[in-house]
């Protein structure tokens, strides 16, 4: 069985929704509606922070986020190898205690550096290319992801990457 269907159809209704009041009350504003939707998943699955990267030659950082919906985040902090790899194989990922991956998978020191328990990362995929990724982490000692949590990132991404991709976003 799918994860979706482990996601009753209220849920998934309610992310849907959700995410359509983000793009529409900032349609014309991207910069706030990808901050909207980071701050959203952050909510969402208890995340410590998160990032959205779209591609392009940079790998450009959308937003750096913390629990708060600071962007006191830099992207320096954030492991990229992790975002490269969904973007790459267009698979989500939920990697629990994180701080014991394999060196030639990731960049482990990053990951060890940040204390990391527990990773989410889901591709934003349109019909024709995977068009950016959003990463969600936390650290040890504040809570690790269930199945759930990535079930809700990847509801919320695959809305967001139909706006995105209709809107031609960089």
């Amino acid at each position: 069985s799918s994860l979706m269907t482990q996601i009753n159809r209220s849920t998934r209704s309610k992310v849907f929704s959700e995410i359509s009041k983000i793009v529409e009350k900032e349609s014309l504003n991207l910069d706030q509606m990808i901050h909207d939707f980071v701050s959203y998943t952050i909510a969402e699955t208890g995340a410590d922070r998160g990032i959205l990267l779209t591609v392009n030659p940079d790998l450009k950082f959308r937003y750096c986020l913390d629990r708060q919906g600071n962007n006191s985040a830099t992207a320096d902090n954030f492991n990229l190898s992790v975002p490269m790899q969904a973007i790459c194989t267009r698979k989500s990922m939920l990697l629990t205690e994180a701080y014991n991956l394999d060196e030639e998978d990731f960049e482990v020191n990053n990951l060890k550096a940040h204390i990391l328990r527990s990773i989410i990362c889901v591709p934003l995929i349109t019909p024709n290319e995977a068009i950016g990724a959003l990463y969600l982490d936390s650290p040890t000692l504040f809570r690790t992801f269930r199945k759930h949590d990535l079930v809700l990132a990847e509801l919320a991404c695959s809305h967001m990457a139909i706006h995105m991709a209709g809107n031609d976003i960089p």
